[in-house]
């Protein structure tokens, strides 16, 4: 997470190094690029740690430099947050990856609701993003009980993951995509390729 801060900080260190070297009028420019760019990589980082969940009986508390958020649990076999009624969690997914963590996780929680709405709510910025969106919907088909849709789908997931090189999403979507066969699975864990499998 501080990778983001890190390579700004980097990046406005070398700008501002630059306007020495350049010299001229472009120093003072590069210099107040580089100032900047420095500010905003340490803002983000500030901000990134001074994070903190505390976890209440009846709700989960996020607090941090620009955030204080509550966020209601309902009650039942298994605490988790509100997606319906009137303390229900308005989820807005900024990054990708996280809105497909979280879906699986409601997928598997049995929200299904909180997976559509995050993947539904998901604008790919990134490849890895897109490459979310195509597993998450595969899921969705599956859950929904559309099992054409959803072995289309996983097999788009398991490309786009072997041109990403994420190993391990490959491999839970050739499995998915085979309705997870036993000796389709232990093919895949000997290591025999997927045209063999």
């Amino acid at each position: 997470m501080l990778a983001a801060p890190a390579v700004l900080v980097v990046l406005g260190a070398a700008t501002a190094t630059l306007g020495p070297i350049v010299g001229g009028v472009v120093l003072f420019g590069l210099g107040a690029i580089g100032g900047a760019v420095i500010a905003i990589g340490l803002w983000l980082a500030i901000r990134i740690l001074s994070l903190r969940l505390l976890v209440e009986p009846d709700y989960l508390h996020l607090r941090g430099v620009g955030t204080d958020r509550r966020y209601h649990l309902v009650r039942g076999d298994m605490s988790r947050l509100a997606t319906a009624g009137p303390r229900k969690v308005n989820l807005r997914v900024r990054l990708g990856s996280l809105g497909w963590a979280v879906g699986r996780t409601a997928l598997a929680a049995g929200d299904t609701e909180l997976a559509k709405r995050l993947v539904e709510g998901l604008e790919p910025r990134y490849p890895l993003d897109e490459h979310a969106l195509c597993a998450s919907r595969a899921q969705l088909a599956e859950h929904a009980g559309e099992q054409s849709e959803a072995a289309k789908l996983y097999a788009e997931a398991a490309e786009r993951w072997e041109e990403f090189g994420n190993v391990p999403e490959r491999a839970y979507a050739l499995l998915a995509r085979n309705g997870f066969d036993p000796e389709i699975c232990a093919r895949l864990a000997r290591g025999v390729g997927e045209t063999e499998a």
